[in-house]
């Protein structure tokens, strides 16, 4: 028995095939619906997919589990209690699936969410790999805040209980989480390791070591201190993947749209996306455009910033991004993207379309500005942590993902000056605020750190 690793660009995640070649036979642990991976590599290996395991009905991504039912007649596993709408097995504490030569022993491990379940992955007997899902993590652990507000000190309390149990499986076993470096659904920073073991965790993740060490209420102090919002999307993804998402043999094409058609769409309703880098962006966009730039966190912005499933125009790098793009949008439920601007930004700008720009400046400019006696409204737009951690005095805080719901509550009394870290999420916000009649300047490249390393003024805390 072996696993593969299969890293989800765009929300941060990881699924897993585990394999049996001797029997042919194998089993996929929380699938993403970008199916057309598993069958390949299964293909590639001489198994069959017979099962695909989910941990928990996820609210950060659209699950492939009902794709490889329909297409391959896998059973699918979701814990008991999920109320799936379509065909399943339910896992419940202690049950056992036998995949070839291996075993599937379900470990109710509430926490994440209430029918949230771990697997233990047998071979002979022995405990070859725990699949903890959004339990255990690397270094840190699933939070506990995405069900409801009212569940979620008990959430916490529960994890704390999980994260026991799964530590009294020896040091040596192999972890499989689902949720890595860059999920928001972890309930602090994760490195970029995609395994690890229940020593290491032990050892190295504080949140086990306050779950083993300190008593329930210290734990839930813990788990819930500085949780960043997440982004709007997640909303959806529980009721669609409860209901199950229909399936896909392959990724969409996207069409490369003549730029007055791509224009056209957008007099229509379309929302143009501008994917370029911040600076390529700040400097010439099409008039109306949001900017994301096209990343690692493409797909969790796109749901944060965008209306739910809005019918999309892009604007790429390069016209052979869309792939990427495409299989980011579909793993959220963006299934109406409807093509990119051929050629890019330069093919419509040449074509005379309505085009925008902003001023960017760094944090010296920032404060020479601010030492003329220019009537500034500083917006910082990062997550809760990073503002409580330091700030420019007088700044008004308003995370990226909450800008589209309160835009209103940005400060309209002299210049409005955009910042975060870096300079992407400042564009962005600016992008947002362009559209309901502000006219931010952007500080990019840089922020807050350079700001900050200057000896510049920096309030902290609320």
């Amino acid at each position: 028995m072996f696993v593969r690793t299969f890293v989800a660009d765009g929300v941060s995640d990881r699924s897993y095939m585990i394999v049996d070649k001797e029997s042919g036979r194998a089993a996929v642990v929380d699938a993403q619906r970008d199916v057309w991976t598993y069958l390949d590599e299964a293909d590639n290996l001489g198994v069959k997919i017979t099962h695909t395991f989910d941990t928990h009905v996820h609210n950060d991504f659209v699950s492939g589990s009902r794709s490889l039912q329909e297409l391959t007649g896998a059973t699918v596993v979701q814990p008991a209690g999920s109320e799936i709408e379509y065909s399943v097995r339910e896992a419940r504490d202690g049950d056992r699936f036998e995949v070839g030569g291996f075993t599937v022993r379900a470990l109710h491990t509430p926490g994440h969410t209430f029918h949230h379940t771990a697997y233990a992955v047998e071979e002979g007997g022995v405990v070859a790999g725990l699949f903890t899902g959004g339990s255990m993590l690397v270094e840190t652990v699933g939070r506990t805040d995405l069900v409801s507000p009212g569940a979620t000190e008990e959430l916490a309390r529960a994890q704390r209980s999980s994260v026991r149990r799964l530590a009294d499986f020896p040091d040596d076993t192999e972890v499989f989480p689902t949720h890595g470096a860059g999920s928001f659904c972890t309930a602090g920073a994760a490195p970029d390791r995609e395994t690890t073991s229940i020593g290491r965790e032990k050892r190295d993740n504080a949140a086990v070591r306050v779950a083993l060490e300190e008593d329930e209420d210290a734990f839930v102090r813990f788990a819930l201190h500085g949780l960043p919002a997440y982004p709007a999307y997640y909303a959806h993804m529980a009721p669609a993947n409860r209901k199950g998402a229909p399936p896909l043999i392959s990724l969409p094409a996207l069409e490369g749209l003549d730029p007055r058609k791509a224009y056209e769409l957008q007099s229509r309703g379309a929302s143009v996306v501008d994917a370029r880098k911040t600076l390529e962006f700040l400097a010439g966009f099409p008039k109306g455009a949001r900017s994301v730039p096209l990343g690692d966190s493409f797909a969790g912005y796109i749901g944060w910033v965008l209306p739910y499933n809005d019918e999309l125009v892009l604007v790429l790098p390069r016209d052979e991004d869309w792939r990427r793009a495409q299989g980011q949008l579909i793993r959220i439920g963006f299934d109406r993207a409807a093509g990119y601007v051929r050629g890019g930004f330069p093919a419509w700008r040449d074509d005379g379309l309505p085009v925008d720009q902003f001023t960017a400046i760094d944090v010296a400019e920032l404060h020479r500005l601010q030492k003329t006696g220019r009537e500034l409204s500083i917006l910082d737009v990062r997550q809760d942590a990073e503002w409580r951690a330091g700030h420019l005095p007088g700044a008004v805080h308003i995370p990226v993902g909450m800008i589209p719901a309160r835009s209103g509550d940005a400060p309209s009394q002299g210049q409005l000056v955009t910042m975060c870290a870096a300079g992407m999420r400042a564009a962005m916000a600016a992008s947002v605020l362009r559209r309901v009649g502000y006219d931010p300047i952007v500080v990019a490249p840089g922020g807050f750190e350079d700001w900050a390393e200057r000896g510049w003024p920096v309030e902290t805390g609320r």
